[in-house]
């Protein structure tokens, strides 16, 4: 018997049959085409590219004035203010204070061997050592210092103070560092700031109680600011021990005397740089670039609301290391160095696009002028605030009457940007926001006007068809 083997040919998979360029290219262009029908005519209008073009210029004017401030240690304040057409109607807008414009420095560097004429060992290099030896002889500016209104200032100087408790020499009470004005005093001067020790002004803020019950004290150095007001006798006074920023705390809320903790106190012997920074709308001092108090407009201390100048008063003499205090004259006695004078959001970084202004939040009227306010501070905290008309307000429209910072707050700029496409729609955009975080994070987006929806025509009741 003959058998016949069955021999299987080998099974291949089925050929899979690839896209053609042709097929790949019809569909590049069917999604080119429908990109174009959705966001074509919103990004080909050369106006919204205005409006893209101005969130980004501020959102990089923010970021360089905060590096601003953290490289060089003092803080920046950026402005963004509306420009106006001779009818009154918003035009643009105009950023400046990006940078700060210096006025005058001093850092000693041309002097002599330690304590002769007065120059001492300074903290980079040659200091000043201001005593009745050798006074402090005003420099004479080319011009007196004046200020626009919303113009800041910011005064900073490095000082080594003695030991505040230090026992067999006499210390004094108070160490002028630095005043800007008609005049050395306080009630004269535009604005200062000094040292004073701690038992000068009020001497339980010296006293603390020991576990016995018996009384000590602790000797050590409050920083004192101040500015004068128009038309009024007392100038406005922040202190690194009453006026500690809201964001911080003390490490104990009262001593066991009763009195109010003082938060990371100066014991002396050591460079410190000191700084004042004041605005239309607060007052701030730096130790070292860290903020140690802070007092707001509007704040109400001792019964009565806190007012600071909108327009800071001019001066054309600069004071360091003596002042005249308590009817006599009081010189620091202790080594000076790096002294410098600064103005604060006056330097122009540059306009808006024409068509793009600063504009209110939604709760405020149409056309509303706003100024937007950026402060940068050396430890990269961004404070941002509004001033709409005689008001100043923040971001999210709310008065500025406390000293709590906004954790984020939005600038808004206006130019209605929109156009009618086929079919009576209207697309495109209206207003662009720029978020700011406090730790300095920085966002845009474009605020896109909404497609108005189709209006429902009732159903027709039936029966009632074609009557």
């Amino acid at each position: 018997m003959k058998t016949t083997g069955t021999f299987l040919a080998p099974c291949h998979p089925p050929t899979r049959r690839g896209f053609t360029l042709v097929e790949m290219l019809a569909v590049i262009m069917i999604i080119g085409l429908l990109m174009s029908l959705v966001v074509g005519s919103f990004f080909r209008t050369r106006t919204v590219n205005q409006l893209l073009a101005s969130e980004q210029v501020l959102s990089d004017a923010i970021r360089q004035a905060r590096h601003t401030a953290r490289s060089t240690g003092a803080p920046a304040l950026l402005k963004l203010s509306p420009t106006r057409r001779p009818d009154g109607t918003l035009l643009g807008g105009i950023i400046t204070g990006v940078s700060r414009v210096w006025v005058w420095s001093e850092f000693f560097d041309h002097g002599q061997a330690l304590d002769v004429q007065g120059f001492t060992i300074g903290m980079s290099g040659t200091g000043r050592l201001v005593n009745q030896d050798a006074p402090w002889f005003p420099p004479e500016l080319d011009r007196a210092l004046r200020f626009r209104t919303g113009d800041g200032a910011y005064v900073a100087v490095a000082v080594r103070p003695p030991l505040a408790g230090q026992i067999g020499r006499e210390i004094p009470k108070q160490i002028p560092l630095i005043l800007v004005g008609t005049d050395n005093s306080a009630a004269g001067s535009s604005f200062g700031v000094m040292l004073v020790r701690s038992d000068a002004i009020d001497p339980r803020k010296a006293a603390i109680q020991s576990g016995g019950g018996k009384r000590a004290k602790m000797m050590c150095w409050e920083i004192l600011g101040w500015v004068r007001l128009p038309k009024e006798p007392e100038p406005v006074y922040i202190s690194s021990f009453d006026h500690l920023p809201s964001d911080l705390t003390r490490d104990r809320a009262t001593l066991p005397s009763g009195n109010a903790d003082i938060s990371d106190p100066i014991g002396g012997d050591r460079w410190e740089e000191i700084g004042l920074l004041i605005t239309n709308d607060q007052m701030t001092l730096y130790r070292n670039g860290r903020r140690v108090a802070e007092l707001r407009a509007g704040k109400v201390v001792d019964g009565r609301a806190i007012e600071l100048p909108k327009q800071l008063l001019p001066g054309d003499q600069i004071w360091v290391g003596q002042a005249n205090l308590d009817g006599g004259m009081a010189y620091a006695k202790c080594p000076i160095d790096d002294a410098r004078v600064y103005k604060l959001g006056a330097s122009e970084f540059g306009s808006l696009p024409k068509g793009v202004y600063p504009m209110a939040d939604p709760s405020q009227p149409a056309g509303t002028a706003v100024e937007y306010r950026v402060l940068a501070h050396p430890e990269g905290r961004i404070e941002l605030s509004s001033a709409i008309g005689a008001d100043t307000r923040s971001a999210q429209g709310a008065a500025l009457n406390t000293d709590a910072a906004l954790s984020t707050g939005t600038i808004f700029l206006g130019g209605d940007f929109t156009r009618t496409a086929p079919g009576g729609t209207t697309r495109g955009a209206n207003s662009a926001q720029v978020t700011v975080a406090i730790d300095g994070r920085v966002h845009g987006s474009l605020v896109l006007v909404p497609e108005p929806k189709p209006e429902r025509t009732p159903d027709t009741p039936a029966g009632n068809s074609g009557q």
